[in-house]
């Protein structure tokens, strides 16, 4: 028997045994905090800290807008106070449309301005992460000609990649010497219960991201790039398509994936975000619904390793996605409730949101291949855990079986060869049983 089969049989007996066990909201909350985590779609920018934000901006006399930030008011729960949040009490009232989002991110990114704060915003992404007990993490971000400190000299977009891995390898190194460091306290204590397993180590890889907003020329550059350090480091391992929906069509850019695809990249592309549909008349609005109608379909035509969002498209598209290609979906639950305003009518509950997601119960019924993730956990303010705890409460699972199968499925998902997701299948069966025994 091979290894993944292996690992897989082992998956699937803990399955059987999650189904048998009874869990109150307690037990249940309790048991997704310490669930081994996948997060396969976070933008760096948008993992960023509330705090840190205000003190960049501060810094950097950035005045941000009012409207989009409560940087004044204490608005914000505690860790116990979220994970024991009724599901009436899982509200978001703050302005996160898709267009409001990418004010948000201009914003970051007038603080963001070097490469001291970008390591900075970096090793914070991580440390919150693995605090939620993400064992894998793909990070996203575009490259940018940062300055080396504030008011220091230009960097360059090599030295943005290369700050960025430094964090991810120093951060894995630590985590590793960690782990090993509280496993010898659990073998030297005769008391210890498999419950007292510590956190598994995280795993950190960047996706290199293409920004619509830039030219094609741009767009050659980053791929080069990622092809480029895909060769040398194990820490790049895709390319990716995210900005404005309203930029650029995917024909224009599409070069450059065949180009990542045929160097062995793996690629992850955001769309779906706005409606779309075929035929109608060529008006302002019914232009836009066109060109986004034949943006996605050149994207589902490409075939790209992993769809993000995939909100908004035609019956017709889903119904030949979900019989046919069933290419894996990056889902974002609170932020595809923010971006598309599901909430509103319900005083920002994101429970109620949620139960109108376009096509999540669907997907969730029917098994389709679908990862749970944060997006922009510092702009929405959420984290991997709340994620699947929406999940429950929206849904009405009554153990976390289902949530388990998530899990181990995106590890499936991950850009990563087979032998590391058999190994990471076999980490992730081991902590789920510490976790249940």
């Amino acid at each position: 028997m091979s290894a993944l089969s292996s690992t897989s049989q082992r998956y699937e007996d803990l399955k059987a045994q999650i189904e048998q066990k009874s869990f109150t909201k307690e037990s249940m909350t309790k048991f997704i905090q310490q669930l081994p985590k996948i997060e396969l779609h976070a933008h760096l920018n948008g993992c960023i800290r509330e705090s840190t934000l205000a003190s960049l901006a501060s810094e950097r006399n950035v005045k941000l807008s009012s409207l989009l930030h409560d940087l004044q008011q204490e608005t914000h729960f505690t860790e116990e106070e979220k994970m024991n949040e009724s599901p009436q009490e899982k509200v978001n009232k703050k302005r996160r449309s898709l267009l409001e989002c990418f004010e948000i991110f201009t914003e970051i990114g007038l603080c963001v301005t070097d490469l001291v704060a970008l390591k900075q915003i970096c090793i914070e992404a991580l440390e919150d992460f693995a605090k939620q007990g993400v064992v894998y993490l793909e990070l996203r971000s575009t490259p940018k000609v940062l300055l080396d400190t504030m008011y220091g000299t230009k960097a360059t977009k090599k030295d943005y990649i290369d700050t960025i891995l430094k964090c991810m390898a120093d951060f894995e190194e630590q985590d590793q010497e960690r782990y090993k460091r509280e496993m010898e306290d659990v073998k030297q204590n005769a008391n210890a219960s498999s419950q007292s397993l510590p956190r598994l180590p995280m795993t950190c890889r960047y996706i290199v991201s293409i920004n619509r907003a830039e030219s094609f020329e741009v767009a050659q550059e980053h791929t080069q790039l990622a092809m480029e350090y895909a060769k040398k480091s194990k820490y790049v391992v895709g390319l990716d398509l995210s900005g404005s929906p309203l930029k650029n069509s995917f024909t224009e850019l599409e070069p450059c994936f065949r180009m990542a695809k045929d160097a062995g990249l793996k690629t992850s592309i955001h769309c779906g975000e706005i409606p779309c549909e075929k035929g109608v008349d060529n008006e302002t609005d019914d232009a836009l619904i066109e060109f986004s109608y034949r943006d996605t379909k050149k994207i589902l035509d490409f075939e790209p390793d992993r769809l993000g969002h995939a909100l908004l498209f035609t019956d017709e598209m889903y119904e030949a996605l979900e019989r046919g290609k069933k290419i894996p979906i990056e889902c974002c639950p609170t932020s595809n409730v923010m971006t598309l305003e599901l909430a509103t009518h319900y005083e920002g509950d994101l429970v109620h949101g949620l139960r109108r997601h376009p096509r999540l119960s669907k997907w969730l019924e029917n098994d389709y291949p679908c990862s749970i993730n944060t997006d922009d956990p510092g702009i929405f303010n959420t984290d991997s855990s709340l994620e699947f705890l929406l999940l429950v409460d929206a849904f009405g699972f009554q153990n976390p079986a289902r949530i388990v199968s998530i899990v181990m499925d995106s590890i499936d998902h991950a850009f990563e060869s087979d032998d590391f997701k058999a190994k990471m299948t076999g980490l992730v069966t081991s902590k789920i049983n510490g976790i249940l025994y």
